[in-house]
């Protein structure tokens, strides 16, 4: 079963990336529409529970529709431009998330915060944005994400692993190896994140799909 603020999800999909905040756009029973900007728990059977807030909602013939994002939805808030000198990343870091209202992961990687900044000048742009730029994530092995629990985690890639078994756990159902996607099936849906090793390959998206209350996962690998 899956619920979303307490209302049975019968549609939609949860987009786990690697970088970045998660979200999920969600079909539900009810006939009140969420209030936007409310928080939001979304309840997997055998998956767990992710904590979001609300983007957008509607209602209309006991259905409601709803867009949600990680954990107080503030990826997307503008952080304003800022000029520092002899701070630390965890300075900055901090007051990025100050300004989307989230709060830093405890298992965040601590070397990574620590670094001295000597001169840095943050824009006027996305918070997430301004995360990813500050971490350098294209051009290092340093990532920030959305945790389940909506809060922000930055550190070094370590991919351990998932802990899933091919043909116990799962099984790949289709692959198309040109875009590195493949759908995979599961004995019990588990949680799957990205930032794992699935049978060996970098997990960098997974999304999970529900449809009439099941869930099926597909998942994007890294090069």
């Amino acid at each position: 079963m899956i619920t979303a603020a307490g209302l049975p999800v019968i549609d939609g999909e949860l987009v786990l990336p690697r970088v970045g905040a998660w979200h999920a756009d969600l079909v539900a029973q009810g006939s009140t529409a969420l209030v936007v900007g409310s928080a939001c728990e979304i309840a997997i059977d055998n998956v767990g529970s992710f904590q979001a807030s609300v983007v957008r909602s509607g209602a209309w013939l006991d259905t409601v529709w709803a867009r949600v994002s990680a954990g107080a939805g503030g990826a997307t808030k503008t952080a304003r431009a800022l000029h520092y000198r002899n701070t630390t990343r965890r300075g900055v870091v901090q007051d990025l998330l100050r300004a989307g209202g989230e709060a830093l992961a405890s298992t965040s990687d601590a070397a990574i915060l620590g670094a001295n900044l000597v001169s840095y000048t943050q824009l006027a742009q996305p918070v997430g944005q301004s995360l990813s730029a500050l971490l350098d994530v294209r051009g290092s092995n340093r990532a920030w994400r959305q945790l389940p629990d909506g809060t922000v985690w930055v550190g070094v890639e370590a991919w351990p692993d998932s802990g899933l078994t091919d043909l116990v756990d799962f099984q790949i159902i289709d692959e198309r190896p040109q875009e590195g996607f493949a759908n995979v099936g599961f004995e019990d849906v588990g949680r799957l994140l990205p930032g794992t090793l699935l049978d060996g390959r970098k997990v960098s998206t997974v999304v999970y799909a529900f449809d009439g209350g099941k869930v099926r996962a597909r998942v994007l690998f890294e090069d």
